[in-house]
């Protein structure tokens, strides 16, 4: 299993060591089919369970398919990492620079708006990974802020976001369907000393 190391990038953050065959590389829109496939079948394992199958079919449907992966992927300011494990696609992140809502305060905020794991990959330094390399280009690219939205009724990806020096700043609306639901909006320094040390684990925001 993969573990936090010791070891640090150039600005100080503790680097995820990645299971054995495993990396993390930028998408393209070659990636489309794949990051739509990947993305609505991480995003069901993690929440049918809390949702209606219409709400989640209707989300889903509009979401992750082909032609809003592919405008997705030609929007400027907007990214992905993917995460590939033996040649196998594991998890991706997405990333969009832009306004933030009025509760994050910045100069140069970065939405981390996706982080997808595929649940056999759960707990295996994925999603550490794919973070701290989100940060790492945050920083590169003078982002001072990474904020996020997260459910409010999903204790564990709260706590998991916490560990990564997330704090809660605001609230937002999500739609699921025909469902409006809760969301805190959480933001943290992309800067070593602006957030606390990330940690393994994995719950996704929406």
């Amino acid at each position: 299993n993969a573990r936090m190391t010791t070891d640090r990038d150039e600005a100080g953050e503790p680097l995820a060591a990645l299971p054995e065959g495993c990396v993390v590389r930028e998408a393209g829109r070659q990636d489309a089919q794949l990051l739509a496939q990947l993305g609505e079948r991480a995003f069901r394992e993690a929440w049918h369970e809390y949702n209606t199958a219409g709400d989640m079919d209707a989300y889903c449907a509009a979401n992750f398919n082909l032609g809003a992966t592919l405008a997705d992927l030609d929007r400027p300011g907007v990214g992905f990492l993917v995460a590939e494990c033996g040649g196998e696609a594991a998890g991706y992140l997405r990333w969009a620079s832009g306004p933030a809502p009025d509760c994050v305060t910045a100069v140069s905020p970065l939405e981390v708006s996706r982080i997808y794991v595929l649940r056999r990959w759960h707990g295996r330094g994925v999603g550490p990974a794919l973070m701290t390399e989100c940060l790492r280009r945050a920083r590169a690219n003078g982002h001072d802020i990474a904020w996020l939205a997260v459910w409010q009724r999903a204790p564990q990806p709260l706590a998991f976001y916490r560990k990564w020096g997330f704090k809660v700043v605001g609230t937002a609306t999500f739609q699921l369907g025909a469902d409006v639901q809760d969301d805190y909006v959480m933001a943290r320094g992309v800067r070593p000393r602006d957030g606390d040390c990330p940690r393994r684990g994995l719950s996704p925001p929406r």
